[in-house]
This record gives structure tokens, sequence and C-alpha cells, in this order.
């Protein structure tokens, strides 16, 4: 199986240190693609960026995102379902809005399933690739 950061840098297609790539997660705590990327849990997650939405720039952006190599940050999911709760899927999408100018390649993990917060991020994609495991019940969520 790929590990997450080989599966970020093809989905970019072109390699190069300027193409810049963010990774956001979207699911319920405690995903695969944190324990991959980071070490420890990061200082600030996806709630902390809807709270700061209106006051993103390039600056507050580069000090709040997990820098996890040259081209590749992450916007780590909440820790606690508390912190989950509190996200609006209205918000997110603002917060993608504002990001998307920073980046080359934002990439969604969804999870297993579409939610509350899957659907509107469908809805703004300009590519979809989809990545799923080859058996019944992936199949069966996926569809």
């Amino acid at each position: 199986m790929a590990k997450p950061y080989r599966l970020i840098e093809n989905a970019g297609g072109d390699h190069s240190a300027r193409r810049r790539r963010v990774s956001v997660r979207l699911t319920a705590p405690f995903g695969d693609i944190d324990i991959y990327l980071i070490p420890e849990p990061a200082e600030n997650d996806l709630s902390d960026f809807v709270q700061q939405v209106d006051r993103i720039d390039k600056a507050l952006l580069d000090a709040m995102v997990h820098h996890v190599a040259g081209n590749l940050d992450l916007i780590p999911s909440p820790t606690t379902m508390e912190r989950v709760l509190q996200i609006a899927p209205a918000d997110v999408v603002k917060l993608l809005a504002k990001i998307d100018e920073f980046y080359d390649y934002i990439v969604f993990d969804l999870g297993d399933s579409i939610d509350q917060f899957g659907l509107p991020m469908i809805e703004t994609l300009d590519q979809l690739v989809l990545v799923s495991r080859p058996d019944l019940p992936s199949a069966r969520r996926t569809s």
C-alpha cells in the first residue's frame, strides 16, 4: 500500500519544487494521513483555520499550516469530536476559497464516505481522483 505522502506527490503530476500542495483532512479524528505525515499532533487543525478564516492571508497561512516537506503542507482534522462538531461545512468551503490562491493543488482526505463536509467539497473540485480499496464494502460506500 502506498503511503499518503506518495499518493499526494503522485496526484499533482508535476513534481517540481515550485508546485505547492496542501492536504486537508475532512474526516473525523485519528486518521491515517496524520500519523504518516507528522510524528506528533500539529499545533493548528482545521477547527483553528475555520475560526481564523476571515483573517487568513499568506503570512498567517504559512504560520498555521503544518509544513511536511518543501512543497507539501497539511491541515489536519481536529483531534477531538468536540472540535469537529464546531466546524460548519460552509466555513470549510470559505476557507478553501481563501487558500486556493496559495496552492497549486489542494488534496482532500474525505475518508471512506461522503458526509456533510465531503459533498460541498466535491462540488468545488476541478478534478476528482477517487482512491478506493478493491473490496465490496469499499465499493458500496464509494457509490
